[in-house]
């Protein structure tokens, strides 16, 4: 039976999308190999043209060496018939001339060259031989100048992408950091708002029950209160014999002395005191209702604020991050274009002229054969 896990975190899917396979590090890493390839392509041709140059540098010396061992042979005849010089001389002479063309044959590359009977042709020839050998030489420098020059620019090619991808990659690397981290702020306000916002509205309907029931008890007791007065209005009026007393005793109450109301306290029956002491007690009661009210009302003003204020902070890392994912995009776009100029300006027509190269080589070899 296989065993089941639960698994209580995963690993989030890596982001998959067009622009960042396009200008991922495999994509930088393919356009430098093919880079790399036209470089090798290039140093092989530029290989194959030296070597070329090199044999025919043999070639050509071999001709003008030639030249001037035929020169010296005629210089030596004429002395010789001149001055009457001794035939070993001579003889010697053409051994030593003879010797250095060995030593030029075993070290360059050999020639297969028939004497005609004529030193003056030979000569002739062999001047005109070295002439073509050297417009030959002349034409190969020339088809080895823009290669050199190619190549040159490839290598300076690779070394600007192998820079600008670090760079590339440093800033993308960064940028993504603070993605994630801005990411994670946001979410992080994104969860205290929410419980936030929970609270708020619990809060909320607990505060109407109560406010609701703090109303009905503010309203009966302000109906106590005036029923109380009303009592005591009437005690004072039996007390001193006047039906119209309620206003002169509201008058009175407020504008006694102190001493005057010591001496009103001790003619105060026990009822009236115990109505006034209710009466103290429900105004203190009444005005302790209402600053529970009012705390009530700021403490649901201070939740609501601090929703705002999370609202607000949410607001602006939201901001932060589209910036970000903007910076994102515009770096990995960037990133996609240079390599796509790369591809289309520099490794597309090279390659083409390789492989035309190429078929015009094995086409050549072809007719070689036939």
């Amino acid at each position: 039976m296989v065993p089941l896990f639960e698994i209580d975190v995963l690993v989030p899917e890596p982001e998959l999308g067009s622009n960042v396979i396009k200008s991922s590090s495999l994509a930088f890493i393919n356009v430098l190999d093919s880079l790399q390839e036209l470089s090798d392509a290039k140093t092989e041709l530029a290989n194959e043209h030296i070597n070329r140059m090199k044999d025919l540098a043999k070639v050509c010396f071999f001709f003008f060496f030639f030249v001037l061992c035929m020169c010296d042979q005629i210089i030596i005849s004429n002395i010789c018939m001149c001055v009457h010089v001794r035939a070993r001389t001579r003889h010697q002479k053409l051994s030593n001339a003879k010797s250095q063309y060995q030593t030029i044959e075993k070290h360059g590359k050999s020639a297969d060259y028939e004497s005609s009977g004529d030193v003056k042709k030979d000569l002739e020839n062999s001047e005109k031989e070295v002439l073509e050998l050297q417009g030959e030489l002349y034409h190969l420098d020339e088809e080895y100048r823009p290669l050199h020059a190619k190549l040159r620019q490839i290598h300076l090619v690779e070394s600007d992408l192998d820079k600008y991808r670090e760079n590339h990659f440093a800033t993308m690397s960064q940028l993504r950091r603070i993605h994630a981290r801005t990411a994670q702020v946001l979410q992080e306000h994104q969860i205290q708002r929410d419980s936030a916002w929970t609270a708020l509205q619990a809060t909320e309907v607990q505060q109407a029950i109560m406010k609701s029931k703090i109303s009905d008890k503010i309203a009966e007791t302000m109906v106590k209160i005036d029923h109380v007065r009303e009592q005591l209005v009437e005690l004072k009026g039996e007390h001193d014999g006047s039906a119209s007393s309620s206003s002169s005793y509201l008058a009175l109450l407020f504008s006694k002395t102190q001493k005057d109301e010591a001496t009103e306290h001790s003619r105060k029956s026990a009822k009236e005191l115990e109505l006034e002491d209710e009466l103290n007690m429900c105004n203190n009661f009444l005005a302790g209702l209402n600053q529970f009210l009012q705390g009530l009302k700021k403490l649901s003003k201070e939740q609501r604020g601090r929703v705002v204020h999370l609202e607000q902070v949410i607001d602006q890392l939201q901001r932060q991050r589209a910036v970000v994912t903007d910076q994102i995009a515009a770096c990995e776009k960037q990133g996609i274009d240079k390599l796509q100029q790369i591809r289309h300006q520099f490794i597309a027509p090279l390659q083409e002229q390789l492989l035309f190269l190429h078929k015009n080589q094995h086409a050549k070899n072809q007719f070689t054969i036939l």
